[in-house]
């Protein structure tokens, strides 16, 4: 009999990868349809690191800490950290 499902670390962990590999396909299918989203190879390399990299440090994270709560608040400052660097990465905010 197959089972279906899984367990809350399993369906957490398949949601966030993917999650950011929908962020990563959203310039993709943008540039089939407009001129104003044109990204590089290289642009593509450098945001598939920053998210992996951020989710990478969250896997780490869940493995070492069991409260729930310090998850939370760590997985909101890697988010406000990509936020950041994204932004200043596309327009420059500094």
């Amino acid at each position: 009999m197959m089972r279906h499902g899984g367990s809350p670390e399993q369906v957490r962990r398949v949601i966030m990868w993917a999650g950011i590999g929908a962020v990563l396909l959203i310039p993709l299918l943008a540039m089939q349809f407009t001129d104003e989203v044109s990204w590089t190879r290289f642009d593509f390399a450098c945001a598939a690191v920053l998210l992996g990299s951020a989710g990478l440090l969250y896997e780490a994270v869940v493995w070492k800490t069991l409260n729930n709560r310090y998850r939370k608040i760590i997985g909101a400052a890697i988010i406000a950290a990509v936020i950041v660097i994204w932004a200043e990465g596309a327009v420059g905010i500094s």
